[in-house]
């Protein structure tokens, strides 16, 4: 085994051994990389907000821990009542 095969190896135990470690924890996984973008972008001065947010953004995407919430359902509205003498 050469040396990219010895390193795609680790690489991928060590996605196995995060994917464990976040499992019913995603939440708190997405406010912490949420909460060091947030730092980050202070530190900066805003000036590089834009590339902190989408670091931020591929960092949950490949972590699986997007935060988008669903759309919430629409209200099933009653059946109008039928109206006197019809």
């Amino acid at each position: 085994m050469g040396f990219l095969d010895d390193a795609k190896d680790k690489l991928h135990e060590a996605k196995e051994k995060i994917e464990d470690l976040i499992d019913g924890h995603e939440d708190q996984v997405g406010d912490g990389i949420d909460k060091g973008a947030d730092f980050a972008d202070d530190k900066t001065g805003g000036k590089y907000g834009d590339q902190i947010d989408a670091g931020a953004e591929k960092a949950k995407d490949a972590l699986g821990v997007d935060e988008t919430p669903a759309p919430p359902a629409p209200p099933v509205a009653p059946p109008a009542p039928a109206a006197p003498g019809a």
